[in-house]
Formats: C-alpha cells, structure tokens, sequence
C-alpha cells in the first residue's frame, strides 16, 4: 500500500466547509489537475471538512485512523480524572 501527502497548506479566515472546499480544490486538486483522480480522500474528524469533502466536493472519504485514536485517548482522559 502506499500513500502521500500532497500539501499542507493554511486556510486563512473562518474554517468553514464551503472555505475548506475552495482552498482544496483551488490550491491542491485544480493545481495538480487530480479532482478527478482521486479515489478516496483520509480527513480529521471535524464536522466542517467532512462537508466539505461529501456534500460541496462531492468525494468520498474516510475518517483517519490516527486522529480518532487520539479523540479516544482524549475522552477517556477526562473520564478517568
């Protein structure tokens, strides 16, 4: 299996989904010319970039393994204290 990471790039102004959408497409997919590439797309857990990935780029994606497993590590954290 192999994976990359294309770009990191920052999202200037409020992290809306319609902003994060924008800024991938214009500044990464268009960029490169891989919309229409790509398979799948690994994202965090916020509910602003899964909107932006299924319902304004229309593509499907997956949740990252890392992030989850450290949202679960943080929340059982605060239930232990």
């Amino acid at each position: 299996m192999n994976s990359a990471v294309l770009s990191s790039k920052e999202v200037f102004g409020s992290h809306t989904a319609q902003n994060i959408a924008t800024e991938l497409k214009k500044n990464i997919f268009d960029e490169r010319s891989i919309f229409n590439k790509m398979v799948t797309i690994v994202r965090d857990n916020g509910a602003n970039i899964k909107k932006a990935i299924s319902d304004i780029l229309q593509r499907h994606h997956h949740p990252s393994v890392a992030h989850t497993q450290n949202e679960m590590q943080s929340y059982s954290n605060i239930f232990q204290s």
